[in-house]
């Protein structure tokens, strides 16, 4: 029996909402300005990636990574990309 895929639902749309908003976060500070457990954190990412609205981009070596809203987040957050 196959479950259903389960993709991004409206909180994790809130946070997508925020992140186009402030731009490239931590997933920890992300997860924290949220008020999001970090196992709830790592899977609204991972859903937010999966659908294309967020990517991720290496820090220095040793600083790990930042996830940003990608143009197709920014545009379906209903935001704008900051230049």
């Amino acid at each position: 029996m196959m479950g259903r895929a389960v993709g991004p639902g409206h909180a994790s749309l809130k946070g997508l909402r925020w992140l186009a908003g402030v731009g490239p976060s931590p997933l920890d500070a992300w997860g924290v300005a949220m008020g999001w457990a970090d196992s709830t954190t790592f899977s609204r990412a991972s859903r937010l990636t999966a659908a294309g609205l967020t990517a991720r981009c290496a820090t220095r070596r040793g600083g790990g990574s930042l996830l940003y809203a990608t143009r197709s987040g920014v545009e379906a957050s209903g935001g704008s990309r900051r230049r």
